[in-house]
C-alpha cells in the first residue's frame, strides 16, 4: 500500500519535471532549415549570451550550433577567442538570406584575435562545426528558415 501511495506521489512530480526541463530546452533553441538540412542551434539573443557563444565548448553535436540574434540589421563581426573548436560562421540578413560564410574559422587563444563578418547588414549569424557548409553545399544567396520558440522576443 505505501508503495503505491508512493508511486501515486513520485510520478506526477517525475512528469512536472520532465516538461520543466523539455520548456526550457525548446525555449533555448531555434529549429533552423538550410537547404533541406535541419539544425538544432541554441539561442544567443542577449550580451552576455552573445558573449559567451561557443567559446570553452570542446566538441558540438553535427546538427547543433549556436545562433546569434541581433535587434536590427546591423554590422556584426565575431571572434574566436576562447573557442576550442573550428567553425563555420553564416551571416543572415532580415529577408532570411545569408549573405556571407567564414569557413574554417579557428580557435584564437590570444589577447588579441581577429574578427570575422561581413561588410553587408546581418540580423543573425549562425556558427556551427567547420566543413558542414563543404559538406551540405551551404552557400551565399541560399535562404535560411529559422523557427524560433513562442515567447522568444
Amino acid at each position: 500500500m505505501r508503495k503505491k501511495n508512493l508511486l501515486l506521489i513520485l510520478i506526477p512530480i517525475a512528469c512536472f519535471v520532465v516538461s520543466i526541463i523539455f520548456y526550457l530546452h525548446n525555449n533555448n533553441y531555434a529549429h533552423v532549415i538550410i537547404n533541406d538540412y535541419s539544425f538544432e542551434l541554441k539561442i544567443a539573443n542577449s550580451l552576455s549570451k552573445q558573449t559567451k557563444g561557443l567559446m570553452y565548448v570542446n566538441n558540438l553535436a553535427e546538427k547543433n550550433g549556436v545562433i546569434f540574434i541581433f535587434d536590427n540589421n546591423q554590422n556584426n563581426k565575431l571572434w574566436m577567442k576562447n573557442t576550442i573548436i573550428p567553425l563555420d560562421m553564416i551571416w543572415v540578413n532580415d529577408r532570411d538570406e545569408i549573405i556571407y560564410i567564414q569557413k574554417n574559422a579557428q580557435p584564437c587563444a590570444q589577447k588579441i584575435c581577429r574578427s570575422y563578418g561581413s561588410n553587408d547588414l546581418s540580423k543573425y549569424i549562425i556558427e556551427i562545426n567547420a566543413g558542414l557548409c563543404d559538406k551540405y553545399d551551404i552557400n551565399i544567396g541560399d535562404k535560411v528558415a529559422i523557427n524560433f520558440p513562442k515567447n522568444i522576443f
